[in-house]
């Protein structure tokens, strides 16, 4: 067996000649862009193979950029996208309409209600203004009265007394 570190690293050929392969995964460190780390080293000997992390603590390396946390085994949506959860105004369509339609119809009726009632107030208002109000038509200019030409009592004390 020949071992030697070649221009990709490690290089290891059997008794024939044959190159055994190495596979290293790599991952971003900080996510600079030619940061990388090895993560994982996988040798095989003939039908042995050996998985060899390099890494002590797979949440701080590994799933650094998912949070410290492992992906989900089966996504939310499933792999074909078939198990999304339904949007809401999808699945509620009906009910979010018919309350839409109830709360405008309770908007405009309480609208038409005020209406009403100011109307009300108003042709009341009229009615008590219409009950002391005496149109001009109906005005009638008062006969005059005809002066006659007597003494009044005092014009008659007076004439007496000088």
């Amino acid at each position: 067996m020949l071992l030697y570190l070649g221009f990709s690293g490690k290089v290891v050929l059997d008794d024939n000649g044959n190159r055994l392969p190495i596979y290293r995964l790599y991952g971003k460190s900080d996510g600079a862009e030619n940061d990388r780390i090895s993560l994982v080293t996988i040798e095989t000997n003939g039908n042995n193979t050996a998985w060899k992390p390099q890494y002590t603590d797979e949440y701080t390396t590994v799933w650094k950029n998912w949070g410290g946390r492992r992906p989900r085994s089966r996504p939310i949506c499933d792999f074909d996208g078939s198990a999304c959860p339904v949007p809401f105004m999808q699945q509620y369509l009906g009910i979010v309409i018919a309350v839409a339609i109830i709360g405008c119809g309770l908007i405009c009726g309480a609208l038409g209600l005020i209406y009403y009632v100011y109307r009300v107030k108003q042709n009341e208002k009229a009615k008590l203004d219409h009950q002391w109000q005496i149109p001009f038509m109906t005005l009638q200019k008062p006969k005059e009265k005809v002066q006659k030409n007597t003494f009044s009592d005092f014009e008659w004390c007076s004439q007496d007394f000088w």
